[in-house]
């Protein structure tokens, strides 16, 4: 793996973390990625004075034995990375069905435009899997896809399904918020559990195709962060 990284310490940083994909790392296992899983010529005895006058700069903050990069460049790293995606977006639906069973989109442009291939990140549908059960995985996929009213917008979204034994339900999804609204009986008998019903199936699916970036950040969000999510009940 060739990598050339900026030898300024806050650039420096913030590549550093960028390709590892780290929110905090022990000194010694930073020291050894760096030197020998990164392999950039920098001997351990630089990088511990690099450490050092990173902390005593402020770029790295150390608490509890652990390093973490300072507030303003995670920002940086994250505007980046938005950018990023948000340019790439035609590709990403360009080759989606190419990719989307086998890696992850985000991974499969980053790796291509850098070579760094040791992340690694579970498929859209892999993800699907884990946070449904079986049970309504397999109920989800016998509703018409025809019977689901869409609508993006932004970082949400909403929209209608027509019912047979009901009304028509409703349901709202806001990434930012980090709140999913629905009105199916089934939902609403396992609010305190936070389960996803039948009807998510084909919402995420419908998403993964218009929109594969809200579709992989909602997804990681609801496996990685299910607890900070609140599962409410949609108002008429």
């Amino acid at each position: 793996m060739n990598l050339t990284v900026s030898d300024e310490n806050s650039q420096f940083f913030r590549q550093i973390w960028t390709i590892l994909g780290i929110q905090s790392i022990l000194k010694s296992d930073l020291i050894y990625k760096i030197s020998y899983k990164l392999n950039l010529p920098y001997k351990p005895t630089a990088l511990v004075k690099k450490i050092t006058q990173a902390i005593s700069d402020g770029i790295l903050i150390e608490k509890e034995k652990l390093l973490y990069l300072n507030e303003n460049d995670l920002k940086v790293i994250q505007r980046e990375k938005n950018n990023f995606e948000e340019s790439n977006k035609k590709k990403m639906l360009q080759h989606w069905n190419r990719i989307e069973e086998s890696i992850d989109p985000w991974m499969s442009i980053i790796e291509e435009k850098t070579k760094k291939m040791d992340a690694k990140s579970l498929t859209l549908n892999a993800i699907v899997k884990a946070i449904m059960t079986e049970d309504a995985l397999k109920e989800g996929t016998t509703i018409p896809a025809k019977k689901f009213h869409i609508q993006l917008e932004n970082d949400a979204l909403s929209g209608s399904i027509e019912d047979d034994t009901e009304d028509d339900l409703l349901f709202q999804i806001d990434l930012g918020k980090k709140a999913i609204f629905h009105n199916c009986k089934d939902f609403l008998e396992n609010l305190s559990e936070k389960a996803l019903c039948r009807h998510f199936y084909r919402i995420f699916m419908y998403v993964k195709t218009k929109d594969p970036i809200l579709s992989k950040n909602l997804l990681v969000s609801l496996y990685s962060k299910k607890e900070e999510w609140e599962f409410k009940e949609s108002q008429l």
